[in-house]
């Protein structure tokens, strides 16, 4: 994760967040779903793909 911030004034700021650079396939979270047959199974989460998002903050 890139976190750029900018002051631009007093209450004013910039930013630029990028996440996942390189695109990688990875699970945010992973849990077994239990069946009464016995036929449980893994669940996994799948995490966010690349991500850039960039705006304005205002502060009061």
């Amino acid at each position: 994760m890139t976190q750029i911030d900018y002051t631009t004034g007093t209450n004013t700021s910039e930013f630029l967040d990028a996440r996942n650079q390189t695109n990688e396939r990875y699970a945010t979270a992973a849990n077994t779903a239990y069946d009464a047959r016995g036929n449980d199974s893994a669940n996994f989460y799948p995490g966010d793909a690349i991500n850039v998002t960039n705006g304005v903050a205002f502060r009061f």
